[in-house]
């Protein structure tokens, strides 16, 4: 049961934005959740993103928080941090991940190596045990899944799908499907603080679906329709879960221009 950790599929891939490809903007963003998507909806937690170059690789770092309550005996309360790093070229990745629910704590952590002739492997480490995933020549990594999505954007798809490594809900891969919704479905909304320029000029809403890969078959475990732009940087999410939607909103970006 995957239950409210899908907050966390912000920590898949929908915020994991790349900084290479198509001049994408490293940089540190500030996110305001939502219990709901109107402009009065009761905010419910906040995600804390930082991404860099360093030396070759990616360099991410992630902090969810979110306390929501559904009924007077229904509350989730949770806090992940996730440090992670993935080459540049997008063939291998490493990662640690400590989420606490409701008190509990858990530790995750992986290292995920793609062949050059495809395929690849994932060796995992969770409370459940150590254990290694094949992965198939599909596969891609998560920062790696940006990237790919706009480079299909940029060339005039209206639809993918892409197979992902997701390192932080159900740690095997993922079968995301994506297509551009009309504008209207989902206006912009960016705080007076944050100039459109600095997101990024052009901009597509999408909706991606993600599926099990092992079972394409079976209804999306979630779905979420955003703002991407060709910066990478998401303006705009709406993140539904079941007969959920969480908004998730820009509050703060600052890029950042300099390797480290």
């Amino acid at each position: 049961m995957i239950r409210l950790t899908s907050l966390s599929v912000l920590c898949i891939a929908l915020l994991t934005l790349p900084a290479q490809a198509a001049g994408l903007q490293a940089h540190t963003a500030e996110y305001r959740i939502t219990l709901g998507t109107a402009d009065n909806a009761t905010p419910v937690g906040k995600v804390r993103q930082k991404l860099t170059n360093c030396q070759g690789a990616w360099k991410l770092e992630r902090d969810v928080q979110a306390a929501v309550a559904l009924t007077q005996n229904l509350r989730f309360d949770i806090d992940s941090v996730l440090r992670a790093e993935e080459t540049v070229s997008g063939n291998s990745l490493t990662y640690r991940l400590v989420r606490t629910m409701n008190g509990e704590r858990s530790q995750r952590d992986g290292t995920v190596t793609l062949t050059h002739g495809g395929g690849g492997a994932a060796i995992l480490n969770s409370p459940e045990g150590r254990k290694t995933v094949e992965l198939p020549s599909s596969t891609v990594l998560p920062i790696a899944l940006t990237t790919a999505a706009i480079q299909r954007l940029l060339r005039g798809a209206d639809s993918f799908a892409i197979e992902a490594f997701d390192m932080e809900v159900i740690s095997d891969n993922f079968l995301i499907k994506g297509s551009v919704l009309d504008p209207q479905e989902l206006p912009p909304r960016l705080p007076a603080n944050i100039e459109p320029e600095r997101v990024g000029a052009r901009v597509w809403p999408i909706l991606l679906q993600f599926f099990r890969a092992d079972r394409p078959g079976d209804p999306p475990l979630f779905q979420a329709r955003l703002r991407l732009h060709d910066t990478g940087i998401i303006s705009r999410m709406v993140l539904t879960y079941g007969w959920l939607n969480f908004g998730i909103d820009l509050v703060s970006l600052t890029p950042i221009n300099r390797a480290c």
